[in-house]
């Protein structure tokens, strides 16, 4: 048995396959050493609360169902009873492009909780600025990060 886990690895600042060299921290054969974060490991998201299925594969897959990005934050939505995701218990929509990865996202009201490179956690809100939460994304961006 593979052991799951409501919490997905940090592998891009947008939405894109998982691939080697992704911008994040956790991602295809990565070798991303502690050096490696540029941007500060307190502005470096590793890790955060992902909405997930019961059908997907457990934590060390290095799929969709343990790898997310910053693109969007992604929130529950409702399904018709008949509908497939609702048959599946799936919490996301069942999107045709088997390459889309999606953001980060929980069942509870506000937003996520994250843990980031220096070992900090903290709460996302859903309203965080777009721009912040892709900078969040990606280690070496060399881009100034606003609080949030």
């Amino acid at each position: 048995a593979v052991a799951r886990s409501g919490y997905a690895g940090c592998h891009h600042d947008s939405e894109a396959p998982i691939d080697r060299n992704n911008h994040g921290l956790l991602f295809l054969d990565s070798q991303v050493r502690f050096g490696d974060i540029y941007d500060g490991s307190t502005n470096t998201l590793l890790i955060g609360e992902a909405l997930t299925s019961p059908d997907e594969l457990g934590w060390v897959s290095g799929t969709r169902a343990t790898l997310r990005n910053t693109s969007v934050i992604d929130e529950p939505r409702p399904y018709l009873a008949t509908s497939p995701a609702a048959a599946s218990g799936d919490a996301r929509e069942q999107r045709p492009n088997s390459l889309f990865v999606g953001g980060f996202g929980s069942h509870h009201p506000g937003g996520l909780n994250a843990a980031f490179a220096d070992g900090s956690t903290r709460f996302v809100s859903n309203s965080i600025d777009p721009d912040v939460l892709r900078r969040l994304g990606n280690r070496a961006d060399g881009e100034i990060l606003e609080p949030f």
